[in-house]
């Protein structure tokens, strides 16, 4: 297979899953395993599913084939438990849980990631963006191989203000987000909701991805 300059090696981003529509096991968005049983999405991504509709897809890379290094892990979700405040029009806390119903088998291209501690300052520059979301707006199909992109960091008033520019002249940035992207040809898209955003060398999750704009620079 010709890679993609932004595609992910096998087994590179271990705890980047795939949410499968349980009906035809096709792709769906992107979340994270964070501990064996548990996985961090965005809440927008279940909003009017129940947990029979997904299927968690761990150890995943070429959604395509089962030619790869590792067998990926299909697991059903025993509860979704989405952040109480979660508001639709501003994104704030765009947040869910997926209880699995049974725990993963951790191996080396299944595994959890490490989630910060509170109240933490993030002085990263860039960080890591991956999933299987689509290379481009205007594409018509999500991406069959995993892609791993990094991203800058965006400073929370530059940021409000373009997305002032998208969205309408009064949007506030709710204090639950915060920015990264903005590269030409370089960021998330539609079908990435819920994946994570990661920041080495200690790789750990400090986002997710909520917003994909085309118009972001």
């Amino acid at each position: 297979m010709k890679r993609h300059q932004y595609t992910a090696r096998e087994a590179e981003v271990p705890w980047t899953v795939a949410l499968l529509d349980a009906r035809n096991l096709e792709y769906w968005s992107g979340g994270s395993l964070i501990a064996q049983d548990v996985v961090l999405t965005a809440a927008f991504v279940t909003e009017k599913l129940n947990e029979y509709q997904l299927i968690v897809r761990a150890g995943e890379w070429d959604l395509l084939t089962k030619q790869e290094q590792g067998e990926h892990k299909d697991v059903s979700i025993r509860k979704i438990v989405r952040h109480y405040g979660f508001n639709r029009t501003n994104g704030a806390n765009n947040v869910a849980l997926l209880f699995l119903k049974k725990p993963l088998e951790l191996t080396h291209h299944i595994n959890p990631i490490c989630l910060p501690p509170p109240n933490r300052n993030f002085i990263y520059n860039r960080c890591i963006v991956s999933g299987w979301g689509k290379k481009n707006f205007e594409d018509m199909a999500y991406m069959n191989v995993q892609k791993k992109i990094d991203v800058p960091l965006v400073d929370r008033s530059r940021c409000q203000r373009q997305l002032q520019g998208i969205f309408d002249k009064n949007f506030y940035l709710d204090r639950s987000l915060m920015c990264a992207g903005g590269e030409i040809g370089k960021d998330a898209c539609k079908g990435d909701g819920g994946s994570p955003l990661a920041c080495p060398p200690k790789v750990i999750q400090i986002d997710m991805n909520r917003w994909a704009s085309s118009t972001m620079d």
